[in-house]
């Protein structure tokens, strides 16, 4: 009697770690499948989604495991937003993007959002190079990289000059329902001749986490 007690006690926990992860991970697969369609169609991603997603991932947390379950989602939150902030102040994204990781943190702890950025910084990567192959704008890219990387090692070795790099700012707007959508999604047409098309973040978040939930984490 008492192995088939403990036998049943094992099959309950179990249950409940399953529960743990799944319920978490189904969440955050929709809220990043919608923030990957919002801010491809509108180049927008709320703060009825990112924010919300947020709050329900936290609840749910604190649901499922209690008041650790809620530090946990708080952390992953904080961890989710402070990974994409330095690129955000550098102007390469909107706070969108930085709040929609935000989310994914939350719902499922510190350790899955990193996991999820690395591959999210992966499949960004891949998918701009695509884009820019595409669009012709590869091979001048890599010229121009080239160049710059020999101008600072000139700089270095002659002058022993720092050289300063910046981002030009992302010409969109992602915080919620009193933005204003870009000159692409207003006008609904393409991206400007001779211009390298725009990557939606929301879809790279999107595509790492998706990957990230596949591998297993």
């Amino acid at each position: 009697m008492k192995s088939n007690l403990v036998g049943s006690g094992a099959v309950m926990t179990d249950s409940v770690l399953h529960v743990d992860v799944l319920v978490p991970s189904a969440m955050i697969a929709v809220i990043v499948l919608a923030g990957a369609y919002t801010d491809t169609r509108w180049r927008r991603l709320p703060n009825w989604l990112t924010l919300g997603g947020a709050l329900a991932g936290l609840l749910l947390q604190a649901a499922l495991r209690g008041l650790p379950g809620a530090l946990d989602g708080a952390t992953g939150w904080l961890l989710g937003c402070a990974l994409l902030f330095l690129p955000f102040a550098l102007g390469g994204m909107g706070a969108g993007d930085v709040k929609l990781l935000g989310a994914v943190g939350a719902a499922r702890g510190p350790g899955f959002v990193l996991i999820a950025f690395v591959c999210t910084a992966l499949l960004g990567g891949a998918i701009s190079l695509v884009m820019m192959a595409r669009a012709g704008t590869l091979l001048p890219a890599l010229r121009n990289l080239g160049g710059a990387l020999r101008w600072a090692g000139v700089s270095l070795v002659r002058y022993r000059m720092v050289p300063q790099f910046s981002f030009p700012p992302r010409p969109r707007q992602s915080d919620g329902a009193g933005t204003q959508p870009s000159p692409r999604a207003a006008g609904g047409g393409g991206p400007v001749a001779g211009q390298t098309p725009l990557v939606p973040y929301g879809v790279a978040i999107a595509a790492g986490t998706l990957l990230a939930l596949g591998l297993g984490y």
